[in-house]
């Protein structure tokens, strides 16, 4: 805060008094209260020490990262991990800020806040004041596994998705040279945070050739998805078996299409980036399956007590739903933007 000192000194008052936040205004947040805090700060070290006997079957070998992400979600928040001290030099107020893990795609308040500044960037950096629309690309249950222990797959499944979508499009336009412009974001996790590799994409309605000029969407409608899936089922195959994998001989590819954003609605734009890039939101939900907190009258919660009491003690598998989606810096599951989303 101490940047005010460039004002003229007429102005300095009023400037601290408009930014300054005071101590007993500032309001840190509470990382420990929160329902994934409690579940990883409980649970976790158990949990990794059975991992090998009792999960390494199912869900593969323990990936080293996971650790790595967990200890730093744990530390997020807290200032006995360090802390930053705030000072304004015109008014004296001073307060400290903890330093957060910043861990991507897994804490939720950093990844949360990374969602915000990628919807403020797209909005006064990148989007054109056209219409856009959500798209949603997904493969079936029996594929998921490949990008579970392949994890630098899901980059190429955006790449899949994206192809998909261009080669459509440009068949039904009668053009190869023309584009939409878009942003790809590949998940890993569905609502209750089980592992389900998906595609998220805001793509412009209108397209673009080399010279500038623009080309209408046509009208989406189900039979047009449908060509979609079977494209991008094609392009998937195709990348799996590049990639030395097994064909899939069932069906399960899905496109969602979503209801077009008109081009003056800059908040519909804002909450479909926050969306396509939000952090793993099913901790919650998750938490209160197995949660060992009575929840449901005195004599409703005297009897699951007693009853817990009698049952053998054991992990819920439910901890690595939640780090099964921890991501690895060489995971490169960023963001994709297309040929003509930067212009």
């Amino acid at each position: 805060m101490g940047a005010f000192c460039g004002f003229p000194q007429d102005r300095k008052a009023s400037v601290c008094a408009g930014f300054c936040v005071y101590p007993d205004e500032y309001r840190p947040r509470q990382p420990r209260s929160t329902p994934l805090f409690r579940l990883l700060d409980s649970h976790y070290e158990e949990f990794r020490n059975v991992y090998d006997e009792r999960f390494s079957k199912r869900y593969g070998f323990w990936r080293p990262v996971t650790d790595e992400v967990v200890e730093k979600y744990l530390q997020c928040g807290d200032p006995h991990y360090g802390f930053a001290r705030i000072h304004c030099k015109e008014c004296g107020a001073e307060y400290l800020i903890a330093f957060s893990c910043k861990c991507r795609g897994f804490c939720p308040s950093c990844s949360k806040r990374k969602s915000l500044d990628l919807a403020i960037f797209l909005e006064e950096e990148l989007f054109r004041s056209v219409p856009h629309r959500h798209w949603v690309w997904s493969v079936p249950k029996m594929l998921r596994l490949h990008f579970l222990y392949h994890r630098k797959l899901l980059p190429k499944l955006c790449r899949c998705a994206w192809e998909s979508l261009t080669m459509f499009l440009q068949e039904v336009l009668d053009r190869k040279d023309v584009f939409p412009g878009g942003i790809l974001v590949p998940q890993t996790f569905g609502g209750m945070a089980n592992w389900n590799p998906h595609v998220h994409a805001l793509i412009t309605d209108t397209c673009w050739d080399k010279e500038g000029n623009c080309y209408t969407m046509p009208e989406i409608d189900t039979a047009d998805v449908q060509v979609l899936e079977k494209l991008f089922a094609g392009l998937v195959f195709r990348m799996l078996l590049k990639e030395n994998m097994n064909l899939w001989k069932h069906s399960g590819h899905s496109v969602h299409c979503g209801k077009p954003v008109k081009a003056d609605d800059t908040n519909g734009r804002k909450t479909l980036s926050k969306y396509i890039s939000h952090p793993i939101e099913g901790s919650e939900a998750g938490y209160l399956l197995w949660s060992v907190q009575p929840r449901h009258g005195a004599a409703a919660s005297a009897a699951r007590v007693s009853y817990r009491q009698q049952q053998p003690k054991r992990i819920p598998p439910f901890p690595y739903k939640i780090v099964l989606h921890a991501p690895a810096e060489e995971d490169s599951c960023g963001l994709h933007f297309s040929r003509k989303s930067g212009t």
